[in-house]
Order: structure tokens, then C-alpha cells, then sequence
């Protein structure tokens, strides 16, 4: 029996055509997660990289309005009075400011398409927070305390890579706290595409099955 004798109808390839849609979603849905900032680097298939380390900024208790800094970084806390610019313990990150808040932070990357974040960051201690962006969320491993002593463990590194720049919407995540949690910030750094942007790993299957469709159309002569 030759394929164009089967008894094929419309539905079939409507079928066809919408799995092979939602495998390409699938696919274009995965996110790499890091804690290491080396491994980050090396994994996120660019070479242009933007950290922003906050030593630019002076020292302040009160940043309550969404406020965009030089490196292109866009900041918006979820409320007013509770987000400061330190210079307290947690400027051993990266010796100088940091950025520290008691509450949900949007973080936006202004410029080119966006590819993955990562940071540092320490004093998540108590209740946790939460990493979003679209539909993928993941609690941030915990820290020790940094108020009273500085140790090792006080900091840690968390980076996230995605496979194409049209999963982070407006280049866009959030750092979700949990309960009335304190966190500081620093070395916010973002890998980006430049120019050209990476196929999404199920495009072959998809164009395999539209020229299979084609081919089974196809009148015979």
C-alpha cells in the first residue's frame, strides 16, 4: 500500500500539525538552573555579559519606586520604604554595595534579548523566596545568617539559563518573597543574545512533519 492510499482525512493532519506545536513549546520550555557562577557562564551560549554590582549607587534606606540603573538593569519593588541600597555586611559579596530588600523584586533587563540571569545574594534565612518568570518557579536554596557574622555559607550564587529569549517575558523575573523575608543582592548579572537568535530545538521536528504532510498531498502523476 503506497502512503497517498491510506485513508487519510483532514482531521488526521490537524492532529498532526498541533502535536507537533505543542512539542515545539515543550521543548522551547526548558530552563537550566545553576548555583555555581563559572558553570552559569559557561552554559549560557553568549559571550555578552552585563553584571550590575551596585557600588555606582549611594547608600540609602528608601528606594521605593521601579528606578533603572546605567547598566541597563530595571528594579521595581513591590511597595514602598522596605528596599535599600547597604553597605552593611553584605558589601562582602562583592566589596562595595548591594542591593537589600524585604520584599517581591521585578527585575528587568532593558536592553538586548534576554537569555538568563544570574546573582549573588545572602541573609535568606528565615522564610525563603521564590524565583518566577512565565509559568516556572523555584524556591531559592537557603543561606545562613549575615547580620551578626560573615562565613562562607552567609552567600551564594543562583543562575538560571533558558533555551530561547521569547521565554522571559519583557526580559523579565521576580524574586517572590515568603512571609516577611530579608534578602541583599549583588552581581545581578545577564547574559544576552545580540543579534541572532537560537532556533528553538524543536523546529526540525516541526518542519520534518509539514514536509511529510506536503509529501503525502502531493498528487500522483
Amino acid at each position: 500500500m503506497r502512503l497517498r492510499d491510506l485513508p487519510l482525512g483532514p482531521q488526521f493532519f490537524y492532529i498532526l500539525f498541533f502535536n507537533l506545536l505543542f512539542s515545539l513549546h515543550s521543548v522551547q520550555a526548558a530552563v537550566s538552573i545553576f548555583t555555581d557562577r563559572n558553570q552559569w557562564r559557561q552554559a549560557a551560549v553568549t559571550d555578552n555579559f552585563v553584571t550590575e554590582d551596585f557600588n555606582t549607587l549611594a547608600a540609602t534606606d528608601n528606594v521605593a519606586d521601579t528606578f533603572e540603573l546605567p547598566s541597563g538593569f530595571i528594579i521595581s519593588p513591590a511597595g514602598p520604604n522596605k528596599t535599600r541600597i547597604s553597605g552593611f555586611a553584605f558589601s562582602r559579596i562583592g566589596e562595595g554595595q548591594a542591593l537589600q530588600t524585604f520584599q517581591t523584586l521585578d527585575i528587568q533587563y532593558s536592553r538586548q534579548n534576554v537569555l538568563g540571569y544570574g546573582f549573588d545574594y545572602a541573609d535568606l534565612d528565615w522564610s525563603g523566596a521564590t524565583l518566577s518568570f512565565a509559568d516556572f518557579s523555584i524556591a531559592l536554596p537557603m543561606t545562613t545568617d549575615a547580620d551578626v557574622s560573615i562565613s562562607p555559607g552567609d552567600f551564594a550564587f543562583f543562575g538560571f539559563r533558558v533555551d530561547s529569549p521569547d521565554e522571559l517575558d519583557n526580559n523579565r523575573f521576580s524574586i517572590i518573597i515568603t512571609g516577611y523575608e530579608g534578602y541583599a543582592l549583588d552581581n545581578l548579572t545577564v547574559a544576552s543574545s545580540v543579534s541572532t537568535v537560537p532556533l528553538p530545538g524543536g523546529l526540525p521536528l516541526f518542519l520534518s512533519g509539514l514536509l511529510g504532510f506536503i509529501l503525502l498531498r502531493k498528487p500522483a502523476r
